[in-house]
């Protein structure tokens, strides 16, 4: 809601889909969301720029070498004994300081221009019309063995409950701020300051065509 509260072009398009593929008189079904490819990008923007742990750790269970994070630039391999805890939360791959320590930091990944594109930084839906990130260069719900088990439902209730949304809402406004916003690390990711947004109803035929199902 707040990267949305800031793209009225986003929320228009959006609201268009919904229009073309459920309308604004009833609830959606799964088939119908199956069908909705900018809803789908808008939510895989979203976890692409807010991961929902931020960071993430393993422990290595073999002597291994990581491609990068060694040497005095951090550009040459590093090696890994078995038992190392990958967790510690500086940017990117230990250096001498940090032996036995170093980190998966998903979300910055996510973020760099050299993966997602020059514009990275921004909120764009459109960027996946024209990019397919690899396997590994987005991670919303991990891969291999330790995969999210509830990835289908998560998805499945995002896109529910954002179609919803914006059947009864035809834009988003940011709200005041005290203070600019700021991306908080803790347990998971989460906004620093609450996220306040102003939501103002669709036109009256939609209200009318909205209250009027049964």
């Amino acid at each position: 809601m707040f990267e949305l509260s800031k793209a009225p072009h986003v929320v228009k398009k959006l609201r268009q889909e919904i229009q073309e593929k459920v309308g604004f008189s009833k609830p959606p079904e799964l088939p119908q969301l199956k069908e909705m490819h900018y809803l789908r990008n808008v939510i895989r923007e979203t976890l692409r720029m807010y991961h929902s742990l931020g960071f993430n750790s393993r422990t290595a269970k073999i002597d291994t070498s990581l491609p990068r994070g060694g040497g005095p630039m951090g550009q040459d391999p590093v090696g890994v004994l078995k038992g190392t805890q990958i967790s510690k939360p500086p940017s990117i791959i230990c250096t001498e300081q940090y032996l036995n320590l170093a980190v998966l930091a998903v979300m910055s990944m996510q973020r760099r221009a050299d993966i997602a594109g020059d514009d990275s930084l921004e909120f764009r839906p459109e960027r996946y019309d024209e990019w397919t990130p690899g396997i590994w260069e987005q991670l919303p719900f991990n891969h291999g063995p330790r995969i999210c088990l509830g990835r289908a439902f998560g998805n499945y209730h995002m896109e529910y409950t954002i179609v919803r949304i914006f059947q009864e809402f035809e834009r988003i406004e940011m709200g005041p701020y005290p203070r600019p916003q700021q991306v908080k690390l803790e347990l998971n990711t989460k906004p620093a300051w609450p996220v306040n947004c102003l939501f103002f109803r669709a036109e009256k035929e939609c209200v009318d065509e909205i209250m009027s199902r049964p």
